[in-house]
């Protein structure tokens, strides 16, 4: 889920939105917290916090199929 989501100011097409998040938090196989932003020519348009549920990267995810 998100939480804390504010939206600054538009995005426009044809212009550069670079994503960043950091690790706020970890509860090992149980949820992981993340502060992130949204960054157009450096001005930042979007923040906010995810929360999710980490996965190990060899764990088969139901509904999909390994080649």
């Amino acid at each position: 889920g998100m939480n804390d989501v504010r939206f600054r100011s538009p995005v426009f097409p044809n212009q550069r939105l670079v994503i960043m998040a950091q690790l706020a938090r970890i509860r090992a196989g149980k949820r992981a917290e993340f502060n992130f932003q949204g960054l157009v020519e450096g001005n930042m348009v979007f923040s906010g916090q995810m929360i999710g549920v980490p996965i190990d990267k060899n764990q088969e995810i139901p509904g999909t199929e390994s080649d």
